[in-house]
């Protein structure tokens, strides 16, 4: 059973939001049609990707063409992250959202210049929040949206060496410390980001380093309760 609520709106980017009320919807539609299109591939595994949590089953790859408008719960969730970490008016880029039943957990993947697609399975979504509670799913998402901003600035506070899991769950981090979610909604978030790693993620011990990193150096205040 899916808990997020499933009010279906459009694949929108940040930047096409800002005029919103005065873009042609007709336009935005072929927008969005063209960028997915030119992300399919034929029987092989997406171009561009940063990063997938989980494994797909065998003989079952993420494939573009079933991707589905987003629920308007998961929208807002990473709109709320993308004005925290990235406000006017400059701004980080466009990313897209989008809900698709092929993808193994969560994804993030380049489709152009300056331009991410992150798309999300509900079924898992749905479990996530059955599992952790509220917050869990603003983690996974966070995560995911660390990856698109880790190629558009690089803070004082981000280390270098870190590999780019890492700097995505730093970025995860400074993205709860900024929204100002409650003690227990961060806990959930990051008992998410840790449940659900990507084959290439490190251990937690040196994961959840990254993360208090991100979240202190952007207001938090780190309770012991978090490690």
């Amino acid at each position: 059973m899916i808990l997020i609520p499933m009010k279906s709106t459009i694949i929108l980017s940040k930047n096409l939001l800002k005029d919103g009320a005065n873009m042609n919807f007709k336009y935005i539609l072929a927008i969005t049609f063209l960028l997915i299109s030119s992300t399919s591939s034929a029987g092989g595994p997406p171009g561009g990707m940063r990063c997938q949590l989980g494994v797909s089953p065998p003989g079952q790859q993420y494939s573009p063409a079933y991707d589905q408008p987003p629920t308007q719960y998961a929208l807002n969730e990473l709109n709320t992250i993308y004005g925290a970490l990235c406000p006017p008016p400059n701004g980080c880029g466009t990313y897209f959202l989008t809900l698709n039943n092929t993808a193994p957990n969560a994804l993030a993947m380049a489709v152009g210049p300056g331009q991410t697609k992150i798309a999300y399975n509900p079924n898992f979504m749905g479990q996530v929040f059955a599992q952790f509670g509220p917050g869990a799913s603003f983690g996974i998402l966070a995560h995911e949206f660390g990856h698109h901003i880790d190629f558009h600035t690089t803070p004082p506070w981000m280390n270098n060496a870190w590999s780019r899991e890492l700097k995505a769950d730093s970025w995860a981090g400074c993205a709860l410390a900024k929204v100002g979610l409650g003690p227990n909604q961060i806990q959930n978030a990051l008992y998410a980001i840790a449940a659900y790693p990507s084959p290439t993620h490190p251990g937690w011990p040196q994961r959840i380093q990254a993360v208090q990193t991100g979240f202190t150096s952007c207001g938090g205040q780190w309770s012991n309760n978090f490690n």
